[in-house]
């Protein structure tokens, strides 16, 4: 589930080892159905083909543990985002939600103290 506000979200999205940073007023973060993203250009800064690119979007843990599912990235030539309609299309690995942490154990075999 996607973190969001009244259905605005907050994104990140700069070149990879690049210069090129997108800053908020050249995107336009909207969440639909709590599981679906939509990323709008809205500056004059573009996505070009051959470049490597990071998106970066805040996520909420499921409340119970799930296998890893298939992340999917589609583009679209206009806003209406229809399935059926993407220029490309990518999927990415997903990570399982494990268990949560019960106990955490630090060994200090050393006995050392206060840093020292």
């Amino acid at each position: 589930e996607f973190v969001q506000q009244n259905g605005e979200c907050t994104v990140e999205l700069f070149e990879t080892g690049g210069t090129v940073t997108f800053t908020p007023s050249d995107l336009l973060c909207r969440v639909d159905s709590r599981t679906k993203l939509l990323l709008f250009m809205m500056g004059s800064k573009l996505i070009e083909g051959g470049r490597q690119y990071t998106l970066v979007a805040q996520v909420y843990n499921p409340p119970s543990t799930s296998a890893a599912l298939t992340w999917s990235l589609d583009s679209f030539k206009d806003t209406s985002a229809e399935p059926y309609t993407p220029l490309d299309e990518s999927h990415l690995p997903g990570f399982p939600i494990n268990n949560v942490l019960i106990t955490f154990l630090v060994s200090n075999v050393n006995d050392v103290r206060n840093g020292g």
